[in-house]
């Protein structure tokens, strides 16, 4: 039996564990581990100056933390390791993956926190820390791709169908599917993204799954086929890993964030990577082809016709899993050209779809970017792709932002 407790030392996340960690109490042990990487901890304290006993299985748990935890830019540090327990790790050479502290004096000697406060952090009145950095970068132009007008009517046909090679646009987001001939693909187009090149979408079948092409660089000849959207390329004129104040941040308020940096444009690209604290979503149930539309010929938005149509949950989804979005907000629709202004609905000012991936922890800092990005899209598994409207909550994560003429 192990008792576990939770404090803070030396401005670590410190769990001290008494007694024996073993098969019966490893369960407990990570259950407290887990939720310390939910809450946004990447350095963990794991004191065991009062374990008795440390199986294989409790050996097993550490490593794997530690794996986790590595990739994400952090670390499991065990601190006063009585002697006894240590020959547990050295007899399978697993001490050399761990980080031994013996003192807070040697805490304090260690370098534990991967983001040192300094001028470029920023704290919200809600207590949200944002840290920021700023390149020299391009304003990009915004390409609208297809066009929405058939959508609340579910009227696309053939000639409506754009081709988009993988490599024409690093971001982007609309109605989109994959194949060679218009009757292969047609009753898939759904909800769609590009990040870093890769395609991810989410066919509008009745048990869709997530189909994706990982970019394999300029000579890909691979094509996709867009109803409607819009993409940019570039790169982020400022870069900003955030930590919510409170329980979470919404989409909305990191907008909003956003959208106050300086900028001399109208419309900003966002490319956001984080933990979801439960996501507000949509996606379409049908592909909206002229051979699905309504027979009463009414909208697919109408509301004897939305529940049949649109995925539409009332209750926030997929919490703790990692979402990598992209989209664009906008200053000033004024502005920007009619056919942009319709990319807004009437109570937002941005438009995002997200690609929603397994459960994990990402590295927050935002030097690390677009290394953990790219881990993130090309070794995890995603789970769905949708539009994200603004109430969607973030606990953490990084967020990147791309200076757009309207």
């Amino acid at each position: 039996m192990a008792f576990c407790t939770l404090k803070e030392l030396r401005g670590l996340a410190q769990l001290s564990v008494e007694g024996r960690i073993d098969g019966m109490s490893s369960p407990e042990v990570q259950q407290h581990l887990e939720q310390m990487i939910r809450d946004g901890k990447r350095y963990l304290l794991v004191d065991l100056a009062s374990t008795t006993f440390l199986s294989s299985l409790g050996l097993r748990l550490f490593f794997a933390v530690q794996k986790e935890l590595k990739k994400v830019g952090g670390e499991l540090i065990l601190f006063q390791v009585p002697e006894k327990l240590k020959s547990v790790f050295t007899v399978g050479g697993f001490d050399r993956f761990f980080r031994f502290v013996d003192t807070e004096q040697g805490l304090l000697d260690g370098e534990f926190l991967p983001l040192p406060a300094g001028p470029e952090e920023q704290i919200r009145p809600d207590g949200t820390v944002f840290r920021l950095r700023e390149y020299d970068a391009v304003p990009e132009t915004l390409a609208l791709i297809g066009s929405s007008e058939k959508l609340s009517r579910a009227d696309y046909q053939p000639e409506d169908v754009v081709p988009v090679p993988q490599g024409s646009y690093r971001y982007g987001t609309g109605l989109a599917a994959s194949g060679e001939g218009y009757e292969e693909f047609k009753s898939l187009f759904g909800e769609a993204l590009l990040l870093n090149h890769h395609f991810f979408y989410y066919p509008a079948v009745s048990r869709p799954a997530v189909d994706f092409m990982i970019y394999s660089g300029p000579g890909s000849n691979e094509e996709f086929r867009f109803l409607h959207g819009f993409g940019f390329g570039g790169s982020c004129r400022y870069v900003a890993s955030f930590e919510a104040g409170r329980a979470y941040v919404t989409l909305d308020e990191i907008a909003d964030w956003v959208l106050a940096l300086p900028s001399g444009w109208p419309m900003a690209g966002m490319v956001l990577l984080a933990e979801s604290k439960g996501i507000f979503g949509m996606n379409l149930k049908k592909s909206p082809i002229r051979e699905n539309r309504p027979a009463t010929g009414e909208e697919i938005f109408d509301g004897s016709q939305f529940p049949a149509w649109v995925n539409f949950p009332l209750e926030p989804a997929d919490e703790n899993h990692i979402v990598a979005a992209v989209g664009i907000a906008c200053r000033d629709l004024s502005l920007c050209r009619p056919e942009v202004r319709k990319l807004f609905s009437r109570d937002t000012r941005s438009h995002l779809h997200g690609c929603v991936f397994q459960k994990g922890p990402i590295h927050k800092n935002p030097d690390a970017f677009e290394g953990e990005l790219s881990r993130v899209l090309t070794e995890l598994n995603p789970v769905r792709v949708q539009h994200l409207l603004g109430r969607s909550r973030f606990s953490s994560g990084v967020i990147g932002m791309i200076e757009l003429k309207g």
